[in-house]
């Protein structure tokens, strides 16, 4: 028998169209893509020293857009880390580890969006920077205990469960209590107590905010979008390899792999709501030019795009007085603050 068969059969290599298929690969090569090349020229257009008006709106219409891409690559990866840990554990099979590169992908590739997003509270820049850095924790823990185990069946699979279980029940935790003192901290009653709870939410912001842009220097969120764009080229790379040149054996890319099953049509399906996205966003910024006095309209807005100023609703329990956020890679402010 040939020896690339049997290295390939020692892992099992049966087919899974639900993780190497064609449909699951596209999907999700094209929001990666889709992600870093918006991100990309977002990051050009803040360093734009002159914006037209056009160029304005473009930059916040694209920065809703890329934030509502962020949650749907996020969930994705998680979800697919998730199913991989379910029905394979950590093993060294190539669908396996296909799934946990496309999980990596789906979640680094977001990562420079809450570097450049114009569109976003420091709330939201909060909850999906600190989801991706404990998704990185979880992944951490996979690849450590998978590369010290000697054979799959062997490997005892309940202290690996017990790490990722605490793992991410510390960061479920950690967020629930951000949500609950953002929402209690701020609420109408909280003049009836000291104002902890908001402190704490506050000083949660502050140090998302210092992780990414550390005593303000744009230097430092020019440096992590190169990390991130090398990561990224890096997962792209691997994911050709393992679907399409037999990684130990394995050919990902037969018929059986990419015939058509719930998964691939789930994950086609999905490309769809991306166009759902980009015209909700569209709608959200023209809604806030024609809107000023009402909703989270914008009330004030210098020419570098350097400062925009929101005016929240009444009766929002997450509202504070009017708030800025300052999105820069330096033009003219000094330093980049969120509005939470």
């Amino acid at each position: 028998m040939d020896q690339n068969l049997d290295d390939g059969s020692r892992w099992g290599c049966e087919a899974n169209g639900d993780v190497s298929g064609w449909g699951v690969i596209v999907s999700l090569l094209t929001t990666s893509s889709l992600s870093v090349v918006l991100s990309l020229w977002c990051a050009w257009v803040v360093c734009q020293r002159k914006r037209s008006r056009k160029l304005k709106r473009a930059h916040r219409i694209i920065s809703a857009f890329l934030m509502d891409l962020s949650v749907n690559q996020i969930v994705t990866g998680i979800a697919l880390y998730a199913c991989v840990m379910k029905i394979y554990g950590p093993s060294y099979d190539p669908h396996a580890i296909l799934a946990i590169r496309l999980s990596n992908l789906s979640t680094v590739s977001q990562l420079p969006i809450v570097l450049v997003a114009n569109h976003a509270s420091r709330s939201a820049i909060h909850i999906r920077f600190f989801s991706s850095v404990s998704y990185g924790f979880a992944a951490a823990v996979w690849g450590i205990i998978g590369c010290g185990q000697i054979t799959p069946p062997d490997w005892p699979g309940i202290h690996f469960y017990t790490a990722l279980i605490c793992v991410v029940g510390i960061v479920l935790a950690a967020e629930l209590f951000y949500i609950f003192a953002c929402l209690l901290g701020r609420s109408h009653w909280q003049h009836k107590r000291k104002n902890w709870f908001a402190d704490v939410a506050d000083r949660m912001d502050k140090g998302t905010t210092t992780c990414l842009d550390p005593y303000g220097r744009p230097s430092v969120r020019l440096f992590l979008m190169a990390v991130f764009m090398v990561i990224n080229v890096y997962l792209f790379v691997e994911i050709i390899r393992l679907k399409w040149f037999k990684p130990g054996g394995c050919d990902l890319s037969t018929e059986e792999d990419d015939k058509t099953t719930f998964g691939q049509v789930l994950s086609i399906v999905m490309l769809g709501t991306l166009i759902y996205a980009f015209l909700n966003a569209f709608v959200d910024v023209r809604y806030e030019d024609s809107e000023e006095p009402h909703g989270y309209g914008r009330v004030g807005c210098q020419s570098s795009l350097d400062v925009i100023e929101y005016l929240p609703p009444q009766g929002d329990l997450l509202s504070k007085p009017p708030l800025t956020f300052a999105t820069s890679f330096g033009s003219n402010a000094s330093s980049t603050r969120y509005g939470g």
